[in-house]
């Protein structure tokens, strides 16, 4: 069996954001979409689902303490998705990072 080119037809990624929207405050969200694809290999073959995520992410920079505080998500909506055939489901991720420089 040949191997097929499994891609999918579109993948469209959009993203605002801003690192310092007001006194040291920023954000980012970005949203994803790849259409459902047909997936062909030797392990499996069958259809990947159309994949829809939000990321997000709000950061924060204590000047004075030359820290900067982020809080985020990917798949912010932690609805499961997997991006071949026969392979694992990724969910939700959830972080908060404190960062010294």
């Amino acid at each position: 069996m040949e191997e097929a080119f499994n891609t999918p037809k579109w993948i469209t990624n959009l993203r605002v954001s801003n690192a310092n929207l007001w006194y040291g405050l920023g954000f980012s969200v970005a949203y994803k979409h790849q259409s459902s694809f047909l997936w062909q290999s030797s392990l499996a073959t069958g259809m990947v689902p159309a994949i829809h995520t939000v990321d997000a992410q709000t950061s924060y920079r204590i000047q004075s303490l030359k820290l900067d505080l982020k809080l985020g998500a990917t798949n912010l909506t932690n609805r499961s998705y997997s991006t071949f055939v026969a392979g694992p489901s990724v969910g939700g991720f959830y972080y908060v990072t404190l960062t010294w420089q």
